[in-house]
């Protein structure tokens, strides 16, 4: 990505559901360019926030509009939608792994299914991903034979494959091994580097703490409200 593209907007977007342990918010207009980093603080009782599902056109908005590079998610037909969520990677808050297949093999999918590279290629890309997040290598067990905090930091690798044009990342540093802040942000810097853009979902200060979440644009869910913050109240 040469040039510094919209990625993601969501234009008055109100996405309401009757649960408390659910996030909702009304009226959230905002935007991610490539190569940047948006910043979403939620409420520390929330367990679940649906912004990945209305970012990668699962879920329709109650009101409003959510555009994928410059493309209205309900516009597009399912070829198309196809083709954009190749170019998304996801952690979200519930672990998402296919029993049948080794963890290497879940973390290529996306790769082997939307491209034409060489599966030798893609293994090399997440090896490489691993070790810059102190990992010694990608397990070729099933997903019930690794440890939950392994397991965790390997779903970071499988998001970040393959360059892609957008990743959400739901509460990553959840159940992770170790300093999982500082590993999964040196993943979230060579992105944005390469001209990735990136959403954090976060209900931790610490994260907001870190040095490279200073130039990310930061917003806030509360009483479903969207809002945006001001950096001297972060």
């Amino acid at each position: 990505m040469d040039t510094i593209q919209t990625i993601l907007r969501f234009e008055a977007v109100s996405c309401v559901i009757d649960n408390d342990a659910v996030a909702s918010f009304r009226d959230a207009a905002f935007s991610v360019k490539s190569g940047k980093i948006a910043a979403v603080h939620i409420e520390t009782d929330s367990e679940h926030v649906p912004i990945a599902d209305l970012a990668t056109g699962l879920l329709a908005p109650v009101s409003g509009r959510v555009f994928f590079k410059e493309r209205d998610w309900e516009l597009m037909g399912p070829f198309e939608q196809a083709a954009a969520r190749g170019r998304i990677g996801c952690v979200l808050e519930q672990k998402s792994w296919i029993s049948s297949l080794t963890v290497l093999q879940n973390i290529m999918l996306r790769e082997r299914h939307h491209t034409l590279r060489l599966e030798s290629e893609i293994a090399e890309e997440a090896r490489c991903l691993s070790r810059m997040i102190g990992l010694d290598d990608v397990p070729v067990l099933r997903p019930d034979r690794v440890r939950q905090r392994e397991l965790r930091m390997l779903e970071w690798i499988r998001a970040f494959m393959g360059r892609p044009d957008f990743v959400l990342l739901a509460f990553p540093e959840r159940d992770a091994l170790g300093e999982g802040v500082e590993c999964c942000m040196r993943l979230v810097e060579k992105a944005i580097s390469e001209g990735t853009a990136v959403m954090w979902i976060s209900d931790r200060p610490d994260v907001w703490r870190q040095p490279l979440m200073q130039a990310a644009d930061h917003y806030e869910i509360k009483a479903e409200r969207w809002l945006p913050l001001e950096r001297e109240h972060i």
